[in-house]
């Protein structure tokens, strides 16, 4: 991730639109926009709500906010966004629209999100699984978020084992 988050492109350095942040301060955000996405079933994000085209566009104001890591706090800007966007983690649809280069990034990121702000083992089946006629299963579209989070949190895998075993395998 790290060497997505540090871009290497000679035309993106070039073009002036990275390294006014950390790539810390990148990754925060990268984070917090897979997530978001994830979370919400969003495929792209874009800077205008009148460009807003399809239900799968996520607003970039609905990220805007604080984060903290590493005990600093840090104020998420539409600058700072669009020095994300602009990292190797993402490709263009056009000026205003992006996407994530590959759905993996985008597992990975919010596993490690939910782990990083140690979210409960409580709120962790609430966001990742549902009730089904009784049985508690993992919404499909999440699981490889599930197997990335039970990597950085093993204690998991036994609750998670026994109310859905297939979604491990």
């Amino acid at each position: 991730m790290k060497l997505l988050i540090n871009e290497h492109n000679i035309s993106r350095k070039e073009s002036k639109l990275t390294k006014k942040y950390s790539d810390s301060h990148k990754l925060v955000v990268a984070q917090r926009l897979a997530t978001t996405m994830m979370l919400s079933n969003k495929t792209n994000v874009t800077f205008q709500s009148n460009e807003v085209k399809e239900d799968t566009d996520l607003i970039i104001e609905d990220i805007y906010g604080k984060e903290v890591f590493n005990k600093e706090e840090i104020i998420i800007t539409e600058d700072l966004v669009r020095e994300t966007l602009n990292t190797g983690l993402f490709v263009s649809n056009d000026k205003e629209r992006f996407k994530w280069f590959h759905q993996t990034f985008t597992e990975y990121l919010t596993a490690r999100y939910l782990w990083e702000k140690e979210i409960s083992e409580k709120q962790i089946f609430n966001l990742l699984f549902k009730n089904y006629n009784g049985k508690i299963k993992s919404v499909p579209q999440l699981n490889e978020i599930i197997g990335w989070l039970v990597s950085f949190r093993p204690e998991l895998f036994d609750q998670i084992l026994k109310d859905d075993t297939e979604v491990l395998f």
